[in-house]
């Protein structure tokens, strides 16, 4: 019993881990925070706990006890879970668009857009509707390549770092927190809410420490990347790219004609995106799923088609 405990929760650490980096990195609110990035992003990183630590115990208390025969928990839950899945699956629409545009852009820029969106569409779909243990496996298997890959990039870019860009300031003042931390929180801490929800209704009992660690473990790969991309080039200057850690890798190789190292970085962003989405959109399974279970089985093509033809459309 205790060694599957111990793998479950190792599984749902490795699995939290990947859903907190998700598709932040690609979206990272860089030219809205300025110099201060390191400092908010530490702060931020706190708050990202709070799911964890608050929210998981009262949507275990709602969403997982029985609700037949109880009209006002039925309509507590109810009331909760409406805008969490309305929530999870636009989560699931910004992860897909995020990646697709990323990857179009910079991996695919000249074609093949299509048929991107709907390999990538259809691993979301089939991940979102494989069994909590296949899941699970999937999720540590892709955290043991991308913490691989982050420790790596990290390494060789070291001999790339300037010192000096380095240093972490605090905001002065409560209007400087309120005017950037917020975003920062909006990034992190509503999508974790959505996490947290999926815990509460796939995870065992006693989750909250899986939860939080693997928050926690997902916040340190966010800061590598955050440090390597500011250590790189600086937050002036990263404020101005689209997409600052793929630049900072970008300059990394082994050799001067060898080959480029930028390539690795694409199975993070990859494997990140894939599973939030993947998460939230079984996030919104189970939540439709608590009142209408034959309707929530359609509930994951339904969502992939849409979101299909929207990126057809844009």
């Amino acid at each position: 019993m205790r060694r599957h405990q111990t793998g479950s929760g190792l599984h749902k650490t490795a699995l939290a881990a990947l859903f907190t980096v998700g598709n932040t990195l690609i979206r990272y609110p860089w030219r809205s925070v300025g110099p201060d990035m390191l400092g908010l992003f530490l702060l931020s990183a706190v708050g990202a706990l709070i799911p964890a630590l608050c929210l998981y115990p009262l949507f275990c208390r709602l969403l997982r006890r029985r609700l037949s025969g109880r009209r006002g928990r039925l309509c507590l839950a109810a009331a909760l879970a409406l805008p969490l899945g309305a929530y999870a699956l636009f989560c699931v629409w910004r992860s897909c668009g995020d990646y697709l545009n990323f990857a179009s852009g910079l991996i695919l820029p000249d074609s093949g857009r299509l048929l991107l969106a709907l390999g990538f569409l259809g691993c979301v779909v089939w991940l979102s509707r494989v069994s909590g243990q296949g899941l699970d496996a999937f999720s540590l298997v892709c955290f043991v390549c991308v913490l691989a890959c982050v420790l790596a990039l990290f390494c060789f870019g070291i001999p790339h770092f300037r010192p000096e860009y380095f240093g972490v300031r605090l905001p002065g003042s409560a209007a400087e927190l309120a005017g950037s931390l917020p975003v920062l929180l909006w990034e992190s801490f509503l999508p974790l809410a959505v996490l947290s929800g999926y815990f509460a209704l796939a995870a065992p009992r006693r989750g909250e420490r899986a939860l939080a660690g693997g928050t926690a473990v997902g916040c340190g790969i966010l800061l590598l990347c955050v440090l390597q991309t500011l250590l790189t080039f600086g937050a002036s200057y990263a404020a101005e790219l689209r997409y600052p850690y793929s630049f900072a890798v970008r300059i990394l190789s082994v050799g001067q004609y060898f080959f480029r190292l930028e390539g690795f970085s694409y199975l993070l962003d990859y494997a990140a995106c894939l599973l939030r989405a993947a998460v939230c959109l079984a996030a919104a399974r189970r939540l439709l799923g608590r009142f209408f279970p034959r309707l929530a089985r359609w509930l994951p093509p339904a969502a992939g088609t849409v979101i299909f033809g929207i990126f057809c459309l844009g």
